[in-house]
């Protein structure tokens, strides 16, 4: 598989943005039974769970929730994400289960809840992936 993932790489340097080369690389993920380290190496510059920075949740002091954090993601194509969990009202212990906030392809802003890491990380593809912001 490495002389495989190695031979689409190459290919994928044509295409300028993370948004495009990654867009071709998730419509190959079953096909080529890719998993998030073979997404990495194609698209280094892709984001998942592993590349939030988490700090206290600005309201843990505040409103006493705790030991809640924090972490926001901006992506290539102008999106973010917010992923949250671990304070009373949160929907996430913060360490196995988080809450993630995103704005979807028609500007609502929506929020599940209770998601693994690697659920998380799903969520983060699909967002990385819409059609970038329009200034």
């Amino acid at each position: 598989m490495n002389n495989q993932l190695i031979k689409i790489k190459e290919k994928l340097i044509k295409y300028n943005t993370v948004y495009n080369r990654l867009d071709i690389v998730l419509d190959m993920v079953d096909s080529f039974d890719l998993n998030k380290k073979d997404i990495k190496f194609l698209v280094p510059e892709v984001k998942m769970f592993d590349d939030i920075v988490f700090k206290p949740h600005f309201h843990s002091m505040l409103s006493g929730m705790g030991d809640a954090l924090m972490g926001v993601v901006e992506f290539d194509n102008g999106r973010n994400v917010s992923v949250v969990g671990g304070g009373r009202g949160l929907y996430g212990d913060g360490k196995t289960t988080f809450e993630i906030g995103y704005n979807d392809i028609e500007g609502n802003f929506g929020v599940i809840g209770w998601l693994t890491k690697r659920e998380i990380t799903d969520v983060m593809l699909r967002v990385q992936v819409m059609p970038p912001i329009e200034d």
